[in-house]
């Protein structure tokens, strides 16, 4: 079975450091994902999401959606 993580983030970067920490910690099979959507921050959320990537344990995933809302978000991720 393949996992696909999907996070939606506005403007929580230390929020978004913490919650990737502990993802990193999982266990993870082939085929594995974590997707992030930026849905318009305007903080450090880019640069976390980017220094994660660098050595996360499956492929890290950003995504950057202007659209406002949760659901524009997660639909963005999700596709």
């Amino acid at each position: 079975m393949r996992i696909s993580v999907v996070i939606a983030t506005r403007d929580r970067a230390r929020l978004l450091s913490i919650t990737l920490d502990r993802l990193r910690r999982q266990q993870y099979a082939p085929g594995d994902e974590v997707i992030v959507v930026d849905n318009g921050s305007s903080d450090d959320t880019a640069a976390v999401i980017g220094h994660a990537a660098t050595d996360f344990p499956v492929p890290l995933h950003y995504v950057r959606e202007i659209a406002p809302g949760k659901s524009a978000a997660v639909n963005a991720g999700v596709a």
